[in-house]
């Protein structure tokens, strides 16, 4: 089985006033987060795991002024990094259909893209509460492209797969990859180092019987049971996790 390894490319750079936006309940400080475009070297094909979105279609969608948007590179730009161009991408994976994961891949025309059925089934009829995530005519654009619609854990190439881990949507799906250094998850999900690993200042945020579990859900979620569960299972499967949007994250992974 091939042994791959992962780039992480960042693109964008979100300032929130509320942590409990990634970590369950635990109301108070500020919070950070990022949205990266993985690339899978060693591939036979060109791969990358979501594609984020340019910083001009993501800032200025509403009236909440306590979230900022920052550009940290386009995507152009980060591909550049690897020696690739959008049109020589073959294949992107798309975690979930959030409108800040997804809308570079436009640019990517000549690619196949996987995305799991009950996301594509949620984001074409969003709940009310979700809907501003969700916007319409991008998504109407995607159905248009060469997709590749999966349901549950699923080969992809060999030693890639994904694994559905809904809870913060309801078609996540995470991407566990082979390395050198064992499986690598990354998770279909907004969530931090923190959120698997929970530090002193936060635990002491959250209500006693949630503080003492292994794992803190994503604050954003449309089922927190699933979301948990998803959670325990990455924990279950991987040597390495990857948390999707921690500013932390390795550049090289594996």
């Amino acid at each position: 089985m091939p042994k791959y390894r992962i780039r992480a490319l960042p693109i964008l750079k979100t300032h929130y006033r509320n942590k409990s936006m990634l970590l369950y309940l635990a109301n108070g400080s500020h919070a950070t987060w990022t949205n990266y475009v993985y690339y899978i070297e060693g591939a036979k094909r060109n791969i990358i795991i979501d594609t984020a979105s340019p910083v001009e279609e993501i800032t200025n969608k509403g009236n909440d002024s306590s979230l900022k948007v920052e550009g940290i590179k386009s995507f152009e730009e980060a591909l550049e990094e690897i020696g690739l161009k959008p049109t020589e991408i073959d294949l992107v994976i798309l975690t979930h259909l959030h409108i800040d994961h997804y809308l570079n891949v436009f640019k990517c025309v000549n690619a196949e893209v996987v995305i799991q059925e009950e996301e594509l089934k949620f984001a074409s009829s969003p709940h009310p509460l979700y809907a501003w995530v969700y916007p319409k005519e991008p998504l109407e654009k995607l159905k248009r492209m060469n997709l590749r619609i999966v349901r549950g854990d699923e080969e992809i190439d060999d030693g890639i797969n994904v694994l559905f881990t809904p809870g913060h949507t309801p078609g996540c799906q995470s991407i566990m990859v082979e390395t050198s250094k064992g499986p690598v998850i990354i998770t279909g999900f907004c969530c931090t180092r923190e959120n698997f690993e929970p530090k002193m200042d936060t635990l002491q945020l959250l209500p006693p019987g949630i503080s003492i579990l292994p794992v803190i859900p994503p604050g954003i979620h449309t089922d927190v049971l699933q979301a948990y569960d998803s959670m325990i299972k990455i924990k279950r499967l991987a040597s390495i996790i990857v948390p999707l949007t921690d500013d932390n994250n390795p550049r090289i992974i594996g």
